[in-house]
């Protein structure tokens, strides 16, 4: 298929030729960082595993490596914030064991978009966590 192979050729010339690997990895750093500032300032134990451009979100004090590990972390939470994250247009796979993706075309706006967003679902999930305590 000469298209594909067109493709191919052309995504390994962009990775050779530009910093394109480089403005992923700084996307994803940021966008993680602003995420921990959120979660840190209410108090919410989260870790990441995987490369910056492709990162997974856990709400565990440690990344877990196995099922069973995931299992303790509390994915109910990620679930129900990835709801919510899709209704404010973020999309982000809504089950946690799935990493987040950034493409190079994010930019600044779309970073502080995406925080916006993360702040006002991670409010919305602890709102609900506590009605769904309280009933």
């Amino acid at each position: 298929h000469a298209v594909s192979l067109a493709a191919a050729e052309e995504c390994l010339r962009i990775l050779d030729e530009t910093p394109a690997l480089e403005t992923l990895a700084g996307h994803g750093t940021n966008l993680m960082t602003g995420i921990s500032k959120i979660l840190n300032a209410r108090g919410i134990v989260h870790s990441y595993t995987g490369h910056p451009s492709m990162f997974g979100l856990f709400f565990a004090e440690k990344a877990p490596d196995n099922y069973r590990a995931w299992k303790t972390s509390d994915y109910s939470f990620y679930d129900t914030m990835a709801h919510y994250l899709h209704d404010l247009g973020i999309i982000c796979e809504p089950d946690s064991r799935e990493p987040w993706f950034i493409c190079e075309a994010h930019d600044a706006a779309c970073l502080a978009d995406t925080l916006k967003a993360v702040e006002t679902a991670v409010d919305a999930t602890l709102e609900q966590v506590e009605a769904e305590k309280r009933a």
